[in-house]
C-alpha cells in the first residue's frame, strides 16, 4: 500500500507536470521517481518524465519511457497514450503515429483529442 493518498498524489503530479511544463523538469524529476514508485499502476510518474524528455527535445527518450512505464497503467492511461503518440509524432515517426491515431479515433477521450488534432483537419 502507497504511503501517498490520491489528494497528495494528484498535488504532487500537477506541481510537477506545471514544472516540466515550464521547462523546470529536472528540479521535479525525483516526484515522478517517487509517483512511479510509490504508485505503480499509474502512469503519472511515467507522463511528467516523458514530457520532461519533450521539453528537452528529446523524443526518443519520451516514446521509452512511456512504453516502458506507462503504457498498459490501470490509472492515467489514456493520457499515457496521448503523450506516447505526441512523442512519436515529434520524434518524426509519423508512419508509427498516425497507426496508433487510427486506432485512437475510434474511441475518445485524450487519446483520441490527441489523435484528431495531429491527424484531422
Amino acid at each position: 500500500m502507497s504511503a501517498l493518498d490520491s489528494k497528495h498524489a494528484y498535488l504532487l503530479t500537477e506541481i510537477g507536470y506545471a514544472a516540466a511544463m515550464l521547462g523546470e523538469g529536472k528540479s521535479v524529476d525525483p516526484i515522478f521517481d517517487l509517483l512511479m514508485k510509490e504508485l505503480p499502476n499509474n502512469a503519472a510518474g511515467a507522463i511528467g518524465k516523458a514530457i520532461n524528455a519533450l521539453s528537452d527535445n528529446n523524443a526518443d527518450r519520451a516514446v521509452e519511457v512511456l512504453e516502458q512505464h506507462g503504457l498498459g497503467k490501470e490509472v492515467s492511461a489514456d493520457e499515457a497514450r496521448a503523450i506516447h503518440l505526441l512523442a512519436l509524432f515529434l520524434g518524426g515517426r509519423k508512419d508509427d503515429a498516425e497507426a496508433l491515431a487510427q486506432d485512437y479515433l475510434k474511441g475518445e477521450g485524450i487519446a483520441y483529442a490527441m489523435a484528431q488534432s495531429l491527424f484531422q483537419s
